[in-house]
Parts: structure tokens; sequence; C-alpha cells
């Protein structure tokens, strides 16, 4: 444990050449003096030969993987901060949540919305924490979403997170079951068909987000409210009918043979006529999950960098509930194709990326359908542009009739690696329903979570009783005798500027014993700064490991 070894590639091997060296005092003392500044501290011009990796320009995605540890230990410090505001309303450190600001400056309240706005997040998959991801959405209390955005400076060593914080009408973890889902955000909307009117119901959200799994709870839910579980003697028929949108194309999903396409024409009194669609009566619970679940299997799929089965066209369910009504209760629920990133889809060929261009103007037009269609509600004299796409032309009724509720449920990725598409489909849901204002976005510094030390220790950070336990022991306690001369609060960084000559003459030590203790120092910090040298190797190593 004395000045007996020295470091060499991190390992530290025993050498009696450098015991007798350090020990006797073969050495004179100037030059190991003079030598030891080279062991003090590394050159730039050697960290740069030691450092490719600060020169290499490597994803932002990446980058987060590689500082994991740093924006984790942020993101923790802030959720925690959050918690001890929902606690204690007065304490410091965290700021008051968006929707609870908005409410105390007189914004609407969920119930007063045009549109219900739903955001759901989902758990973090095993493959994402496999490859070192990490969750970068909050939900703070029951209305707002925060996604982090972690974030490098130019310099790629300088790390800060942006947190978007999103109003939305109700707000769901990863820990909200999909019934809780049904039951606080779909059921206004299922209550308002039982009655007579029109629902409708979108799901929007990134490809393997979970879109499709909760329209999934949400027709269960829907089956099991609007219809019997047993069908009754007499009873009329619901009707059913089912379609996808690829494209400018709409194909029917209950027709016997696959790939049956669906005319739309616009009749006299401005109502879209899907021409040639199947109809399907259903009476009970079983037969319209039956029919969607046959339904489903012919809807077109492909892999994504984001889904090994994506969901490549929007799909239609509208149910058609038994009334004498001139306008009967129509339940419409739209599972929207999912959006991707550009590296998603970057293995796609040529129709995959035209697929994937017409999905993202058919959620532009829907988009803007819906958010006109809030205008005329609220009074403004605003035409509907429900005719710039198939998607928005068989859902023009949803748009025209006044009885008509609706919802967008937007579904979220944790992963860091998608915080930009996180942020990108709150902001949709937010726009369409008109509520562009109700985005707050605040930055925080992040500092590097230092590793714990490993290693020996320089002895320029020793204290006074490390600097005597030294004394007593290094070189087997050739040194022990001049411990009781050591002034009481030396420490190791005056011992190390002290000379040979100094200790001699200040502790009464003979030249051997001064020159001795001098060199048994500046081996030990040799030792320590090539330990410290090896770890940043091997943590630079690491880091070229995760980034290549």
């Amino acid at each position: 444990s004395g000045g007996c070894f020295s470091g060499a590639g991190g390992a530290e091997r025993s050498s009696a050449a450098t015991s007798r060296a350090s020990c006797s005092g073969a050495p004179s003392a100037r030059r190991s003096q003079q030598s030891s500044a080279s062991h003090d501290s590394p050159s730039p011009e050697d960290n740069d030969k030691s450092d490719p990796a600060t020169r290499q320009m490597v994803d932002k995605r990446k980058c987060r993987r590689v500082n994991k540890d740093s924006f984790v230990h942020a993101l923790d410090v802030w959720r925690k901060q959050q918690a001890a505001r929902a606690s204690h309303p007065e304490s410091k450190g965290a700021r008051e949540p968006l929707s609870e600001l908005l409410q105390a400056e007189g914004a609407a309240t969920p119930a007063g919305r045009r549109v219900r706005v739903i955001a759901r997040k989902r758990p973090l998959f095993d493959r994402e924490v496999g490859r070192d991801d990490f969750d970068a959405i909050s939900v703070v209390g029951s209305r707002t979403v925060t996604v982090h955005s972690c974030c490098m400076q130019a310099d790629l060593k300088s790390m800060f997170v942006r947190h978007h914080e999103f109003s939305v009408g109700q707000a769901f973890d990863e820990t909200a079951s999909t019934e809780e889902v049904c039951a606080r955000g779909a059921m206004p909307l299922l209550d308002n068909v039982a009655r007579g009117g029109n629902s409708t119901v979108f799901m929007y959200g990134q490809t393997g987000s979970g879109k499709t799994f909760t329209m999934a709870g949400i027709e269960a839910h829907a089956a099991k409210l609007l219809l019997p579980a047993e069908k009754a003697e007499g009873a009329a028929a619901a009707t059913l009918m089912y379609f996808e949108i690829a494209g400018s194309r709409c194909l029917d999903l209950l027709s016997p043979s696959r790939g049956h396409e669906i005319s739309l024409k616009q009749d006299g009194e401005g109502k879209v006529q899907l021409l040639g669609a199947h109809t399907l009566a259903v009476s009970t619970e079983s037969e319209l999950l039956e029919a969607l679940r046959l339904a489903k299997a012919k809807r077109a799929t492909h892999a994504t960098g984001a889904n090994a089965s994506s969901s490549r066209s929007h799909a239609v369910c509208q149910l058609t509930l038994p009334s004498r009504a001139a306008r009967p209760p129509v339940l419409t629920l739209v599972d929207c194709a999912g959006s991707e990133r550009k590296e998603d889809s970057a293995l796609h060929n040529a129709e995959r990326r035209k697929e994937g261009a017409e999905i993202n103007q058919s959620l532009h037009a829907l988009k803007e359908c819906m958010r006109h269609w809030v205008l005329a509600k609220e009074g403004a004299r605003v035409h509907i542009p429900f005719r710039d796409s198939a998607l928005t032309r068989v859902l023009a009724e949803s748009f025209l009739r006044d009885d008509t509720l609706m919802a967008v449920i937007g579904t979220v990725s944790p992963a860091s690696a998608d915080a930009e598409h996180s942020i990108s489909t709150l902001k949709t849901i937010c726009a369409i329903a008109a509520d562009q204002g109700r985005v707050r976005e605040t930055k925080q510094e992040v500092k590097p979570l230092q590793p714990a030390p490993t290693g020996p220790e320089s002895p320029k950070v020793w204290d006074a009783r490390r600097v005597k336990e030294w004394m007593a022991t290094a070189c087997d306690g050739a040194f022990a005798s001049l411990v009781p001369a050591l002034p009481s609060a030396l420490d190791g960084k005056a011992l190390m500027r002290m000379t040979a000559k100094q200790m001699s003459t200040l502790w009464g030590a003979s030249e051997a014993q001064a020159t001795g203790v001098y060199n048994a120092l500046r081996s030990e910090l040799k030792r320590a700064t090539d330990s410290q040298q090896q770890r940043r190797r091997d943590i630079r190593a690491n880091e070229r490991r995760k980034i290549s």
C-alpha cells in the first residue's frame, strides 16, 4: 500500500527495483523532482491523442445513451421536486404545473373544451431498456404531460434538458390500465352515442406507441356498453362498416375478398356515400368483437424501424345503432396509421416511402379539418376542408352534424430516443383542439455525473490523518520514526510542496530518509496518476463502444 508499487496500464504490480529506488534514495531528489511534473497532469496534446472520441460527431440519440447516468440523475431530481411540490405547494425548486397555472388564469376546463384531448404514456419496453434507453416522459397530476428532451451543446460535452410541458384534458401514465383510459377518457363520447348522438374518436401517435392496443380496449368497452351480451328476439341489429384508407384508396375490410375498393361519391346534400361498401349486422357484443378481429387481419401492415408490424393505413370503424331518427346514432373509431421518424423508414423501398408521405399528408388534412371544426363550433365563419383527403371525406358527417362529440387520444413512447416524436404528437393533439397555447418549455443545465473514484488516491488530496498513516506504513515502516515530528496539520497538499532538504531540516531526518520519503511520495503520485488515466481511457473506450 506504500510507494513501493508503480502503476502500469491501471494494474498495480509489485516491483523490487521500484521499491529500492523510492525508499533508498538512489535517484537524486532533483531528478525525481524534475520528472514529477510530467506525472502531475497530462498535457492537452496528450489528452487529444488519447481521446479520439472527443472529436467524433455522433447522433443525439446515441449521446443520450452515452450520458444516460447524468441525464437520469437530473430527471430524478426534477421528478422529486415535482413530487415535493405536490405534497407541499410552498416548497421551492419545482414550478407550478402548467394545467394548474392555466386553470388559475381562467382557461377552459376539460369539460368546457370542444374536443377532448387525451394523452397516454406506455411503459418502457424491455428491448428499450436493453439498449440503454431511459424514461424521458413524466405525467404530473391528471392533466400535464412533460417530455424531457435531453440535449448536448455543440461541444458534445455540455448537457442540458428541455422540459416540454403540455396541458391536456386527461393524462394517463404507464400505470393506468386500458379500462381506466376508457372509463375516464372515452365514456362521455360513448354515452353521447347511447343518447342518440354522433361521436368520433381518433387515435394518433408514433409507430409503436400503443395506438392499436388502446383502440382495441375502446372497441371492447364500446361493444359492452352499446350492444347486449345476448341476442334479444325481435331486436333490431346495429350496422357495422369497417374499411381502411391507404393513400387515396379506400379498401373494404368486411368484404370476403381482400382488396375490395370502395368508391367515394358526394350526393346532392353534401354527404359522402361509400359505394360498394359491405355492411354487417351485429346484434351482440361478441358478434361485434369477432367481426372486428376478422377485419383487422386484413389490414395493411409492414415492418418499420420502430415496430415489427406497423399499421400502414388508417382504419375506420363505423357502428350505426338502430334508430327511427333521421340521423341515427353513430360511433366512429379512427385508428390512424403510425407516424414515423425518417430513420424508422430509412430502409424502405420507394413504395413504402411514398406510402409514408401519403400517411403524413392525410394526417395533416385531418388536423386542419378538426382545427377548423373547433373554430366553427366557437362561432367563426370558416370552411372545413374535408375534401382534401380520402380520410377526411369519409368523416364528413362527423364534421357536419351538430350533435358530434370528438376526442383525440395521443399515445406516446417514454423512450428518450423518441422524445422528439412524442413532442410532435402532443403538439399535434393540442393543435387539433385549438390549444396551441397550452405548452410551456423550460431549460435545465445538467452536470456530468462523476463515477465513484477507484484505484489509489493521489497524495495531493490526503488529509493529515492519511499522511501519518502513510508515513507509518510506507516502505515497510522505513519512515515510521518520523511520524512524531510531523506537524499535526500537515496534509498531502502541503507535504507534496516540500523538498527533501526541507523534510530533513524540519523533521530532523537523515538525508537518506528525507530523500526516500520524497521519492516514495512521487512514486505514489505516479501510481495514482496512471490509475486515473487508465480509468479515463476505459471510460472513453466504453463510450466509443456505445456509439459505434
